[in-house]
C-alpha cells in the first residue's frame, strides 16, 4: 500500500496504518488547524495572514505559534494543546487556543478556546 493509498482512507483507519506523525506532518497539521479556525477567522476579520511560525514549546509540552498579518504590524498568539487522549498509536490529538490580536512589545491575556482536532 502506498502513500496516495494510505491518504484516501478514513482518518482513523490511516491513522492505524500511519502511526505517529513524522515532527514536519504534525506541525503541517496544527498550521492548518491554526489558519482554519473560526476563531481566528473571526478575529482578523478578512486581514491575511502572512505567516504561522512556531514561537516556542511550553513547559508542559503545549506550542505556541504566532500568526503575522500582512500589512500590519499586528499579530496574534495560537497555542496548541495536547489532549492526550489517543487511545491507539497516531496523530497527537489537539485544541487551538486563539489570543488577541496584539502589537510586538505587548502581551493580551485573553484567549478563545476553539475545536479538537
Amino acid at each position: 500500500m502506498d502513500f496516495k493509498e494510505i491518504s484516501s482512507l478514513p482518518p482513523v483507519a490511516s491513522s492505524y496504518i500511519l502511526g505517529a506523525l513524522p515532527p514536519w506532518a504534525q506541525m503541517a497539521r496544527e498550521k492548518t488547524a491554526i489558519q482554519n479556525d473560526p476563531k481566528l477567522k473571526e478575529l482578523l476579520d478578512g486581514k491575511e495572514i502572512l505567516d504561522i511560525s512556531e514561537f516556542c514549546v511550553q513547559d508542559n509540552g503545549n506550542k505556541e505559534y504566532l500568526v503575522r498579518l500582512k500589512d500590519s504590524e499586528h499579530f496574534v498568539r495560537a497555542t496548541i494543546v495536547y489532549t492526550h487522549d489517543n487511545l491507539f498509536p497516531g496523530p497527537a490529538n489537539f485544541k487551538v487556543e486563539i489570543g488577541n490580536l496584539e502589537l510586538p512589545g505587548h502581551y493580551a491575556t485573553g484567549r478563545f478556546v476553539s475545536g479538537v482536532y
